[in-house]
């Protein structure tokens, strides 16, 4: 069951081991790995892998060893190339590339 952050604050504040405390709140930590948050998001919006991987243009090889895990820290591009095949919003994109330890996008000015 997902703990709210108070609750989880109430626990770090109280707990005698960090240890201890990571141990029973491994499922409300971070920690996904890439391939998960990329299947989670298909079945969230009911995408087509293959078609994902098309409109990516993507390598087919390379774009399922993401998917499957094989591929653990993929270039951001690829990871930006699935994303925007998925016809994800900016502001989810930048929530995928946080959670996923990856930069932000971001507009630099030209003079």
């Amino acid at each position: 069951m997902k703990k709210s952050t108070d609750e989880m604050l109430d626990e770090i504040k109280n707990t005698q081991s960090i240890d201890d405390y990571l141990a029973a709140n491994s499922e409300n930590i971070g920690g996904k790995k890439i391939s998960e948050m990329l299947e989670n998001i298909l079945a969230e919006k009911w995408l087509v892998k293959s078609e994902i991987i098309a409109r990516s243009e993507i390598s087919q090889v390379y774009a399922y060893q993401i998917f499957s895990g094989v591929k653990e820290a993929p270039k951001r591009d690829k990871i930006l190339a699935l994303l925007i095949a998925m016809g994800l919003e900016l502001d989810e994109v930048q929530s995928f590339l946080k959670l996923s330890g990856y930069p932000f996008l971001y507009a630099k000015k030209q003079a």
